[in-house]
């Protein structure tokens, strides 16, 4: 099976693109991009066929949760997801670990 890379896959057209591909069963990488748009950076990466043990089709959905404990996100948007993580990691250069002095 091969992948598909989708640039812009937050957008509204990209998202219904990458969903429908996602629905085939199709590889879609949207992450890479999401998180080179929020720090900056380039991202290196490579793709590479499916390793001995990995799932032939992985999806996530958070539809489940949702129904049984009306659980809703506090965000849906990818860009914002990885802004926060930015965020946090930049005013926390060392994680969870105090400073020592």
């Amino acid at each position: 099976m091969s992948g598909v890379l989708v640039t812009g896959g937050a957008g509204y057209i990209g998202s219904h693109a990458v969903k429908a591909l996602r629905a085939q069963g199709t590889p879609v990488v949207v992450l890479v991009h999401s998180v080179e748009r929020v720090t900056g950076r380039k991202v290196p990466f490579t793709t590479a066929g499916r390793r001995p043990g990995d799932p032939g089709v992985l999806f996530a959905s958070s539809a489940r949760i949702r129904a049984e404990l009306g659980w809703n996100p506090r965000f849906e948007d990818i860009d914002v997801i990885v802004e926060t993580a930015w965020r946090w990691r930049q005013s926390h250069p060392q994680g969870y670990r105090k400073a020592t002095a």
